[in-house]
């Protein structure tokens, strides 16, 4: 009984969460035909994408290539909120795709998710906040979407931690 008391207080949180901010809205304007020049730069410095292709099994693919992500740049330019805006725009669009793809095969499909680690440093560090904000987006609020992550291009101080 436990965990599905946790289960429902999860999917209710995260419903409350996509009304808080705005999902539905920040979807059509990240959908538009026409897109504003703020979209436009943060889709350009983007360092996650829902792909076209799938998996064998059929499972959509992310790929979130976080140690190429511009923190330096993405700062000092203030674009920190527009590029967490692009992040849960393509959880969002996965979240979607799994519940299409869902009710069509009637099974359960989720996505796999490919985190490409090259480029990730001692610097990356010292942009640990924004780091921090980008993970508190995932897993509270889109658990259901992710069956697998693979982890490829990981520096060495990375795998030998987690070796």
């Amino acid at each position: 009984q436990n965990n599905l008391d946790d289960a429902e207080a999860m999917f209710r949180d995260s419903h409350a969460w996509r009304a808080e901010v705005g999902i539905g809205a920040m979807m059509e304007r990240w959908q538009a035909e026409t897109k504003t020049p703020e979209i436009e730069l943060a889709t350009k410095h983007a360092y996650s994408t829902l792909l076209e292709q799938q998996t064998a099994d059929g499972s959509p693919i992310i790929v979130s290539r976080i140690g190429r992500a511009d923190l330096v740049g993405i700062v000092r330019e203030g674009m920190v909120d527009l590029i967490l805006e692009q992040y849960m725009v393509c959880l969002e669009s996965a979240f979607r795709l799994v519940t299409k793809l869902s009710l069509e095969r009637k099974s359960i499909v989720k996505c796999m998710i490919i985190m490409d680690l090259a480029g990730l440093s001692m610097n990356t560090l010292r942009y640990i906040n924004v780091v921090r904000r980008v993970v508190q987006i995932g897993p509270p609020n889109f658990a259901e979407v992710t069956c697998k992550i693979n982890l490829i291009n990981a520096p060495w101080v990375f795998t030998s931690i987690w070796a």
